[in-house]
Order: structure tokens, then sequence, then C-alpha cells
């Protein structure tokens, strides 16, 4: 087996040849002070924090995470596209959209954790094209918040306060808020193409702090995590997102589901996560 030489063949792989080449150079060095750097995708560098149980042993043992939306990311991100990587965590998905869009596009990982954020910036100068970094909890206001990030899983962070019934062992840290649609006039961008979004419950603070960017670009998709569970009053929430968006739930790369509104009482009562892709219904054809 080889490596990917083209990121994007690794759309139209069956699962078991994408996972496998992945597994095979698979590899990783510990550094120092609970770092290590790891290589994924058969060929990018990520550095991680050896101490996390989140995504960390999967990129340290496997070199890949989650497959479908890894494949579907694939599918959709096209050369010289405005990428947004919401909830970056270490910058598994920054790392393949800055490589999907290349030298003409433009990559922006966005995640609140301080310690995370650091290694995130590591990643984002080592690998060709790179990416920019946020450092901000993307909200519905502007201000300070309080992130509850979990012991052993740095990624699950979250401002959300119901976060607190549902990981007891955590450290709090106060982060900067922003909405998405003051962020991008400060880094002077106009247009945006891609969104991925994972935010640990916060769905519905930050699409309403980017209703302005929404409005403006008709042709935007969004991938978001789903967690009914966590959000204050999901159906709300939900009818919103029907009432813009054309919406699909990805269970994997060939189980793409058409929903419309008929689902929203199921998607209302899941007690899990969940993808589901957004386009906007008056997208325009170019």
């Amino acid at each position: 087996m080889t490596p990917f030489f083209r990121i994007e063949d690794i759309a139209s792989l069956p699962g078991f040849e994408f996972e496998s080449p992945c597994r095979q150079y698979a590899n990783y060095a510990y550094l120092e002070n609970n770092i290590a750097l790891c290589r994924v995708l058969t060929k990018y560098k990520i550095y991680v924090d050896t101490r996390d149980r989140g995504i960390a042993p999967h990129l340290i043992m496997d070199g890949f995470w989650e497959t479908w939306l890894t494949q579907y990311l694939a599918r959709i991100v096209k050369p010289g596209n405005i990428c947004l990587d919401i909830g970056a965590n270490v910058g598994y998905f920054s790392v393949l959209m800055a490589a999907l869009t290349g030298d003409q596009g433009r990559t922006i990982a966005i995640e609140p954790n301080p310690g995370v954020a650091k290694l995130l910036s590591l990643t984002a100068g080592i690998n060709g094209p790179g990416f920019e970094v946020a450092q901000v909890a993307l909200a519905d206001k502007e201000g300070k918040m309080r992130l509850k990030v979990p012991n052993e899983s740095f990624g699950d962070a979250s401002i959300i306060e119901r976060i607190d019934n549902i990981t007891k062992a955590k450290s709090v840290v106060k982060v900067r808020t922003a909405t998405l649609d003051n962020l991008l006039n400060e880094l002077n961008v106009d247009k945006v193409d891609i969104i991925k979004m994972d935010v640990e419950g916060a769905e519905p603070m930050v699409f309403e702090g980017m209703r302005q960017t929404i409005a403006k670009n008709k042709n935007i998709q969004i991938i978001i995590e789903y967690s009914p569970f966590l959000y204050d009053n999901p159906r709300v929430f939900t009818e919103y997102l029907f009432s813009e968006f054309i919406v699909r739930r990805i269970k994997d790369v060939e189980q793409i589901q058409d929903l419309d509104e008929s689902a929203i009482d199921s998607l209302v009562n899941l007690r899990d996560h969940t993808d589901l892709y957004l386009q906007k219904k008056n997208r325009v054809e170019v």
C-alpha cells in the first residue's frame, strides 16, 4: 500500500481502502511534557496531548478519525474554498480541509481551549498548505465565558452550563467569546464555502451569532455535530434548521439520508450525537 498522493482520492475509496493505509502509515514520536507528534492520513503531521483519551489514541494508533466525515468532507471541499473548522480540537479536520483547498484556499481553525489551541498552532505550521488558528469560543455575543474542560477528553470542552450535569471531572478556564459574524470581519473573510462545526452543545448559540454569514453566503455548506440532548430548546433550533436549510443526516459516506420536517420529532429526541449536512434552500448554482 502507498500513501494517498492526492488527498481528494479518499472521497471515492471504500471505507476499508481508506482506513487500511492510514493504519499502515500511522506513527508517532513522543516529544516532551505529554506532547507527541503523530502521522495521520498517511502523510500529515499533528501534535497531540498524550493525556487525552478522546481523539489522541485514534490518531496515534489508526492515523484517522471518523471515516464517514473525513470522506464526506473530501467530497464537498474544493480547491480554492474558504473553510472554517469550528471546534477544531487538535486540527485533524483542519489539516484535511487545508490540504483539499490547496494554496488558493483558506482554512481557519477555531478552538477556545488554550492548551489545545497551542498544539493546533504548532500543527498549523508543519503541513502544507497550512491553516490559521483563532483561539476563541464562538457564541451569540461578545464577552467572556467559562469553558468546562473534561479531565481526560480535552476536545469535549464546552461553554454550555448543561455540560455540568454530564461531565463531572473537569477544569474551568475563562475564554473570550465572539460571534462568527464579528470574527470574520476581524479576519477579513468576506466569503465562506464550508463550515464543519462541533462545539459540544453550543451550536444554537453559534448559529445565532452567524446569521449575517448565513444570509450573505448563498452557497454555504455546513456540517454540524447535532446534539439535541445538550440544547436548552432543541425543537426551536431544529425547526430553524429546517426553515433555512436542506437537511441531510450523514450516517456513512454511502448512507446520506434526506430529511424533511417529519423527522423533527425523532431528531429532537435523540440521546446521542449525529452529523447533519446543511445546504441553503436558496442555493445559487454556479
